[in-house]
């Protein structure tokens, strides 16, 4: 914004002082009724904000359920559906996916290709996971968490990793940022948002015990 520039100007002029400068940034900052509008606008495209199913009651009023909301007031508390982004709200959830081959929950992994940047590889995962249905945010430029282990027999029979000794793991942390949550069945049978206190029922136990001591609980 014209206004937020200059006031970072005047700034850098005083020495950051803002008293020598308040009566110059007053008279071009936005107003209270601006400023509204503004958020008006950029809010008005968050989908979490709008209702994604209604439900006539018995005395002819209407109940909305916001299936894309993260905010308090507007969850279902009692969802025991684990595709729901509302599954567990008192307890951060993670995401896993069914391996269409293996029929296995894991985290959402793929291949890095040779010469691909970490960033260019999340959002590729990612797209094979929503389809443009639904979006993140990535929460850190740096892995959660890295692990190595051996390849497994059938990794060991490919010719382009004959001259590699086994498989490094980088784990990252991304957020829902809006949408209702769906999967791509082209890649994974399944979805589910799992507590942390749950993942033990659903990934092995050494991948467990690793994440354990980086992810939150609450």
């Amino acid at each position: 914004m014209e206004w937020n520039r200059y006031r970072y100007k005047m700034l850098n002029n005083y020495f950051l002082d803002l008293r020598n400068v308040y009566k110059e940034l007053a008279s071009v900052l936005p107003s209270r009724d601006e400023y509204t509008k503004l958020v008006v606008d950029r809010d008005r495209f968050d989908t979490s904000k709008y209702p994604t199913h209604r439900m006539k009651n018995d005395d002819g009023s209407y109940s909305y359920y916001y299936a894309a909301s993260k905010h308090f007031e507007l969850i279902d508390p009692y969802v025991t559906d684990r595709h729901s982004l509302h599954y567990a709200p008192n307890h951060w959830v993670y995401l896993l996916v069914k391996n269409k081959k293996t029929k296995e929950w894991e985290i959402p992994t793929q291949t890095m290709q040779e010469k691909q940047t970490m960033l260019n590889a999340k959002n590729e995962l990612f797209g094979k996971i929503a389809g443009g249905k639904w979006k993140i945010s990535h929460y850190m430029a740096q892995p959660l968490l890295t692990t190595l282990r051996d390849f497994d027999e059938e990794e060991k029979s490919k010719a382009f990793n004959l001259s590699l000794h086994g498989v490094r793991c980088f784990y990252f942390l991304a957020c829902h940022k809006e949408g209702v949550p769906a999967m791509i069945k082209d890649y994974y049978d399944d979805f589910a948002w799992v507590a942390k206190r749950e993942l033990n029922k659903f990934i092995p136990k050494d991948t467990f015990i690793e994440l354990a001591k980086v992810l939150w609980d609450s």
